[in-house]
């Protein structure tokens, strides 16, 4: 089956908001062996719109549509598939209805504007959608299936999954199962080399690697599941200790999981990163069983006064080994946790010098009194170093958790 992806809405073609909608329905799709073949945005307009479908039409078994569904004026995909079909357009009696037990269940009554949100071509059926009031539609544009679906991920996602995937599963075609491996600490060029001639068009299981955020993904698909595990286990053992435990994203998951296999606590002393470790880590759902709290130790008093760090250590440099690993210890002194992950750097864009130029940063680990630090130089902005020295940190403890001794590519050898 040839399909495409029409992504609408002034904001995706102005820069304004990411389309994310585009790249989800890819990996869904893949799943049941359809592949996108072609990704396309446009504007609201209405013109854009149809020009844009007809000419999808020509090569494609199946369009899917994200966008321009709700009751606003510059609304105007349901408008266009309407122009479109060239037939009767009628009101779905049953997805209006639904629309204005919405609204009034939220104290709103429900206006023209918002009734029409039901509309769609005679032929066509509405999709229900339970997170907002603009349904989906679904029906053949001449002999191209269409599929209409709102742009707000949180609406668009569980219509795909609950009404729409499962129609378009094709006995014929191979599900696709697929597998991510996830490290941190490795360049994208040496996982590329140890992956070897994996990465070949036609190779099974499909072996692809992106990057983000200072991550390495290794991305597996495969027809055959025992294969897609073999392979998986090969590749994690490549990789060595930089790859990430099973169903982990980030180093934060990593730490997560390791606090609570071994039932500890633990808190968080932070002078660059003001804080961002300590949002990482408490962004997973459950870290109030395992995250005791932290400490923001921008001004070299706090680092005395709270975390105990000696005077004479924070005379000598506060971007130091021992600097860091006496904010471990104070931290894990202060809240009586069992572990402590701290940092101290310079992040930029001042402030660097020769011997500590901007991207230095120290990190200590404190794990049942036993302690450890490491000085990594990250490249990049003042963005960039904040927001790597997170991964770096939690990377950092993570090993320390599990008794592991690994190396990142930004270490700094005395």
């Amino acid at each position: 089956m040839r399909c495409a992806v029409l992504s609408i809405g002034d904001e995706l073609v102005q820069g304004r908001t990411q389309d994310t909608n585009a790249p989800w329905l890819i990996s869904r799709l893949d799943t049941i062996g359809i592949t996108v073949r072609e990704v396309r945005i446009v504007g609201d307009g209405i013109t854009d719109v149809m020009d844009a479908i007809t000419s999808l039409w020509d090569g494609h078994d199946l369009i899917i549509i994200t966008g321009g569904l709700g009751p606003t004026d510059d609304d105007r995909t349901r408008d266009a598939l309407n122009a479109l079909e060239g037939g009767d357009v009628e009101r779905d009696v049953v997805a209006e209805a639904a629309l204005v037990a919405r609204l009034d269940r939220a104290g709103v009554d429900a206006n023209e504007a918002q009734r029409r949100q039901a509309d769609r071509p005679a032929s066509w059926r509405s999709i229900a959608n339970a997170n907002g009031t603009a349904p989906g539609m679904d029906g053949m544009f001449k002999s191209v299936r269409v599929i209409a679906l709102p742009g707000p991920p949180d609406e668009c996602r569980p219509m795909m999954d609950a009404h729409v995937l499962g129609t378009l599963v094709d006995p014929a075609l191979s599900v696709q199962h697929q597998h991510e491996i996830s490290c941190f600490g490795l360049a994208e060029a040496p996982v590329a080399a140890l992956l070897g001639d994996r990465l070949q068009e036609g190779a099974d299981p499909a072996t692809g690697i992106r990057v983000s955020r200072g991550l390495v993904h290794v991305h597996l698909r495969s027809a055959d599941v025992e294969l897609l595990a073999r392979e998986a286990a090969l590749i994690r053992d490549r990789l060595g200790a930089c790859v990430l435990p099973e169903g982990c994203e980030c180093p934060a998951d990593a730490v997560a999981a390791s606090l609570q296999t071994h039932d500890l606590t633990v808190a968080t002393a932070e002078s660059c990163t003001g804080g961002l470790i300590g949002g990482a880590l408490t962004d997973r759902a459950g870290s109030s069983a395992w995250y005791v709290g932290g400490v923001q130790a921008y001004a070299n008093s706090v680092k005395q006064e709270l975390l105990d760090v000696p005077v004479a250590l924070i005379e000598e440099g506060v971007v130091s080994e021992d600097v860091v690993e006496a904010m471990a210890r104070g931290a894990c002194g202060a809240s009586g946790a069992d572990a402590a992950v701290s940092v101290s750097g310079i992040a930029g864009p001042d402030g660097g010098t020769a011997d500590k130029p901007v991207g230095t940063v120290w990190i200590g680990t404190c794990v049942c009194g036993s302690v450890r630090s490491r000085c990594v130089r990250l490249p990049g902005p003042r963005s960039r170093v904040r927001a790597w020295t997170v991964h770096a940190a939690l990377t950092a403890l993570w090993w320390h958790l599990e008794g592991v001794e690994g190396a990142m590519r930004w270490d700094v050898r005395s």
